[in-house]
């Protein structure tokens, strides 16, 4: 049986007090890069709560598909107001999908889109945390894009 080297126990003891530091340093620094008290997940939602889901596009069919899953936007209202958009003021959309939404359709508006555009809804919804009841539609604006069937990843309910 091989005992434990000097070498390692020392190494390992300064790697303890490192991490120790850093963690100590993180939790009086806050979000000071590059140190975070790593609480990423330590968002809660309170009960009763709405919370708004990411933009989706409801076609005159009444399907209902992720934005991603089409090109060539053209909305009546700018890109930026409709990241943020709710249909009710007490309704906060997470920075996620404003980023998400935001990236797809500015990307997706310059291109050329591969089949004619169609008119779409716009819509969000709305859901109740912790509530067993449906999700509230939220119709946001009247857009023109080109469906093209791409809809990879994860992009929420």
């Amino acid at each position: 049986m091989v005992g434990a080297s000097p070498e390692n126990t020392d190494s390992r003891s300064s790697s303890t007090w490192l991490a120790a530091l850093y963690v100590l340093m993180a939790f009086s620094l806050g979000s000071a890069f590059p140190f975070f008290p790593f609480d990423m997940f330590s968002f809660e939602v309170p009960p009763d709560q709405t919370v708004a889901g990411p933009l989706l596009v409801e076609r005159s069919d009444g399907t209902v598909h992720r934005v991603e899953a089409f090109a060539g936007w053209q909305c009546d209202a700018p890109i930026e107001v409709l990241v943020r958009a709710s249909c009710r003021q007490d309704v906060h959309v997470d920075f996620r999908w404003r980023r998400m939404d935001h990236r797809h359709l500015t990307t997706s508006a310059a291109e050329e889109p591969p089949g004619d555009r169609e008119t779409v809804q716009l819509v969000r919804r709305l859901y109740t945390s912790y509530s067993e009841t449906d999700a509230e539609r939220c119709e946001l604006a009247t857009c023109q894009a080109a469906f093209t069937g791409r809809a990879g990843g994860f992009y929420g309910r």
